[in-house]
């Protein structure tokens, strides 16, 4: 595990009880012996599962959960290997993450069908998880996510290490017809105000991947009957932090196209 990883997932942790969720409860499920943390908010109709980008705690989700318990139940938990939840075994790949996912929500009695939710590197996972279980997936949002041929490359991080295999059984996933499909393309505002010249070098390059990225979920959107792209030049990659909003109203849309089909 990441050491800083870790010690921000502990601060951020001792912050999450100041969440304004109602009936938020942590707790800890064991999925083959090893715990792992969630947090349950909220009551409604539909039942709304979060899944983090590569090594981030539950509390990513701090801005956008509590909003979403207003009118649905919420799920948000730590993957084994992140946040406070104990490690997992390896290949830490997508099919072996959504298994586990299964399997959690069913030791906590929190019962199908499910809205999944997935930002970057989680928008892949939702994705296998669709294709292992699609009785149990009612919409996806996916919020400007890891796509196939992403250059990404593998590092020390048991989950970036998996990509290549992540990739594959994404690729072969297959999402029932007649669910909504949502897919958020965060563009990211042109200038960042009082960044030094290092960042705006960085941010320059990564802007000019952009629209090959941005083609990329255009046309994967278009393959799903129920896809629906959404573009914002509003935020950047951390969607879910800079406009949380942006999130809660996409999710209320995939709860309303539920109930519709």
């Amino acid at each position: 595990m990441n050491i800083p990883l870790t010690v921000l997932a502990t601060v951020l942790s001792a912050l999450a009880v100041y969440l304004p969720a109602r009936t938020q409860v942590f707790t800890r499920v064991a999925v083959d012996g090893r715990s792992m943390r969630m947090l349950v908010a909220g009551t409604g109709e539909a039942t709304v599962v979060f899944e983090n980008g590569a090594g981030g705690p539950l509390e990513h989700w701090g801005k956008v959960q509590p909003e979403v318990s207003r009118f649905a139940r919420t799920v948000t938990y730590d993957r084994a290997g992140n946040g406070l939840s104990e490690d997992g075994p390896a290949p830490r790949d997508g099919r072996r993450i959504a298994t586990e996912l299964h399997r959690a929500l069913r030791q906590a009695d929190i019962a199908p069908p499910y809205i999944l939710v997935g930002h970057s590197l989680g928008g892949l996972y939702i994705r296998i998880f669709a294709g292992l279980y699609p009785d149990d997936v009612a919409g996806l949002v996916l919020v400007d996510p890891t796509q196939e041929g992403n250059d990404l490359q593998p590092s020390g991080h048991p989950e970036l290490a998996a990509l290549p295999g992540t990739f594959d059984q994404a690729r072969a996933s297959q999402i029932r017809s007649g669910i909504p499909v949502l897919l958020i393309d965060a563009r990211g505002v042109p200038e960042v105000p009082f960044a030094t010249e290092a960042f705006r070098a960085l941010r320059a390059t990564a802007r000019q991947q952009l629209p090959a990225e941005s083609l990329a979920y255009k046309e994967w959107v278009e393959r799903m009957p129920g896809g629906r792209l959404i573009v914002t030049d509003h935020s950047g990659h951390n969607v879910p932090m800079e406009q949380p909003e942006l999130v809660v109203d996409t999710i209320r849309e995939a709860i309303a196209g539920k109930r519709a089909s």
